[in-house]
């Protein structure tokens, strides 16, 4: 399970936004093949990251969130040296956080691959 505790902390607060995007950065390597597939079966690149947080609501129970993830795919052999192309990708993902622990669920909503 992947944890955003400090998400779950900030909530609320001015720095709410910056918090969750650099979290998600953090777990984007653990998150991001699981939940999200690549468009072209090549390997996805964690070093450019992008965060984008779509909505936000709350409940006595939760936060839910929808975010927009942002990352660059490595497609092989698609030129004459056989270097990797990148591709620009994205996934939209529901996130449910606890408001007690931070158990935090995940559901790709929709992907694009254009």
């Amino acid at each position: 399970m992947i944890d955003l505790s400090n998400t779950r902390a900030a909530w609320g607060a001015d720095d709410f936004s910056e918090v969750l995007k650099n979290e998600m950065r953090t777990v984007a390597p653990d998150l991001l093949p699981a939940y999200i597939k690549s468009a072209q079966g090549g390997m996805m690149d964690f070093n450019d990251i992008s965060v984008s947080i779509l909505s936000i609501e709350e409940s006595n129970t939760a936060f839910y969130l929808v975010i927009g993830i942002f990352f660059t795919e490595l497609i092989g052999g698609c030129n004459c040296d056989d270097d990797p192309m990148p591709v620009n990708s994205w996934g939209k993902l529901d996130i449910t956080i606890n408001r007690r622990v931070s158990a935090t669920n995940f559901v790709l909503l929709e992907q694009d691959h254009s």
